[in-house]
């Protein structure tokens, strides 16, 4: 039985008749206007990336923020829209928010606050107390959608990541006997990073209302149980990952994501020849060797740190002037947290003095993409790129290293050791993105592999995903669930 048949079977035999709720802040379309019409397009990031395909095998009902522009004249009444548009499967919920709510729940305690905090990355957090009610606020709100949503029923809600951190708890008060699990798609900080945290004990006691945690990794798994056992007079029990804590208990688990990996081979089989000519042309790249990333615009992306590593390989080895390009599709990312702002304009000023100093005629060294590029075009990147550069100074997973071996059978992918995905794909070039000259080296490595070794070390890979594509993780995370609830 193939991975997304096994799914299909486990929701049926696990969730029976259930509601399947999904609940984040990201949507997975956005609507736009392009002059009097209303379009839409996928949105991005690893979330999307996997819970979607998900929702489409199984059904259910998705409550996200309503991001896009054009969003509110594309549901209905009760503020839903069917999802894909052209072949629905599965019902979108849009909640609708103000801007002072998103400014301070959003860009101000998530973005601001949680994330530097669990990412690693040398940006300090900002701890606003005057914050901290709206990201209450809005994380009940979230809590009163899935409520309304489901009614008297009986559901099985998973809430993804960290802008719902208490939602949990919100839904447990009205409805104690809703099946709860969350899925931390970021990194958990450990233990003393905990504890700068002023609002932690609240954060971790309501994500304690779950019957089940996960994590991308072990390490964060265990972060998180260091972290209850060292803030609440809780239990841990170690030996069952399993932190019991005043009458409940939650099930704490790793489950690495992951992609469809027959989606993405198959979409980048489907790209023709003149597509990759197209974009060529698009982004006048003339020379014969390909590099691609794609990353949002994020600090700890190490976009800042990639760029210099490129140009460190260019002084190094200036037989490769004229001879390579490296793409780099960088999706703009939060702009009104002022670290994000500072970023941008830091890689964007790298951009141009590399392009300034190595480039000579038609060619430059870097190509910076910030425009929206189809799925069929980040395909063709894909598989005309003869490496991927995954240079994040810390991330949960990186799916984006995943989508490289899915699509390009014959490429080299150049990954930093400080990714969840590391501890999977063993046969990419592992690198440390704070050490400018390894991965300048490791590019030189990447362009003078063989062959056989390029399409032998990718094969390996491509196995390790297919065995373990996103339908495994969700069965397995379901699966978990289960479990306990036999125990019960």
């Amino acid at each position: 039985m193939d991975s997304l048949k096994r799914l299909e079977e486990v929701v049926r035999k696990k969730i029976g008749g259930r509601e399947f709720v999904v609940v984040s802040h990201s949507e997975p379309i956005v609507h736009y206007y392009e002059e009097d019409t209303v379009k839409w397009h996928k949105a991005g990031g690893g979330l999307v990336t996997a819970i979607d395909p998900v929702m489409r095998a199984c059904g259910g009902t998705w409550i996200a923020y309503a991001a896009g522009e054009a969003d509110a004249e594309t549901v209905d009444a009760d503020g839903i829209v069917k999802v894909p548009p052209d072949k629905p499967r599965y019902a979108l919920k849009r909640l609708a928010l103000s801007k002072e709510d998103v400014s301070n729940y959003l860009d101000g305690v998530s973005n601001s606050s949680l994330w530097p905090w669990c990412h690693f990355s040398y940006v300090r957090p900002e701890f606003r107390d005057e914050r901290w009610p709206y990201y209450r606020k809005v994380n009940r709100e979230f809590a009163d959608a899935v409520l309304k949503s489901v009614g008297n029923r009986k559901a099985f809600v998973w809430v993804q990541d960290y802008h719902l951190s208490l939602a949990s708890k919100y839904i447990k008060e009205k409805r104690p006997d809703i099946t709860t699990a969350q899925f931390w798609h970021i990194p958990w900080p450990n233990a003393e990073v905990f504890k700068i945290c002023p609002w932690g004990g609240e954060i971790i006691e309501a994500m304690l209302c779950n019957d089940l945690l996960g994590f991308q990794i072990r390490y964060y798994a265990n972060n998180f149980l260091d972290s209850a056992d060292q803030t609440l007079q809780a239990r841990v029990d170690r030996e069952h990952s399993t932190v019991f804590y005043k009458e409940g208990n939650t099930l704490v688990r790793e489950f690495p994501i992951s992609i469809d990996y027959g989606q993405v081979s198959r979409g980048a089989q489907d790209v023709t020849e003149q597509r990759i000519a197209d974009l060529r042309r698009r982004f006048g790249i003339k020379s014969q060797h390909v590099g691609v990333g794609v990353d949002r615009l994020d600090y700890n992306k190490g976009l800042a740190e990639k760029f210099m590593a490129i140009d460190d390989f260019f002084a190094r080895n200036p037989e490769w002037l004229g001879k390579l390009t490296f793409v780099q599709v960088a999706s703009p990312s939060r702009p009104q947290v002022p670290a994000y702002k500072r970023n941008a304009e830091t890689v964007e000023s790298l951009v141009d003095d590399i392009n300034y100093r190595r480039g000579y005629g038609k060619w430059k060294p870097i190509v910076f993409v910030t425009s929206f590029l189809d799925y069929a075009d980040i395909m063709a990147l894909y598989r005309m790129a003869d490496f991927c550069l995954v240079t994040s100074l810390h991330d949960g997973m990186n799916l984006v290293s995943k989508e490289y071996v899915a699509a390009n059978p014959e490429g080299v992918l150049v990954l930093s050791r400080f990714t969840g995905a590391s501890r999977e794909l063993k046969q990419a070039i592992p690198i440390n993105p704070y050490a400018i000259g390894e991965t300048a080296d490791a590019i030189k490595a990447a362009l003078d592999m063989p062959q056989d070794e390029r399409r032998a070390r990718m094969a390996r890979m491509a196995q390790e995903i297919q065995e373990n594509d996103v339908y495994k993780w969700a069965s397995d995370f379901i699966q978990n669930i289960a479990k306990l609830e036999a125990v019960s």
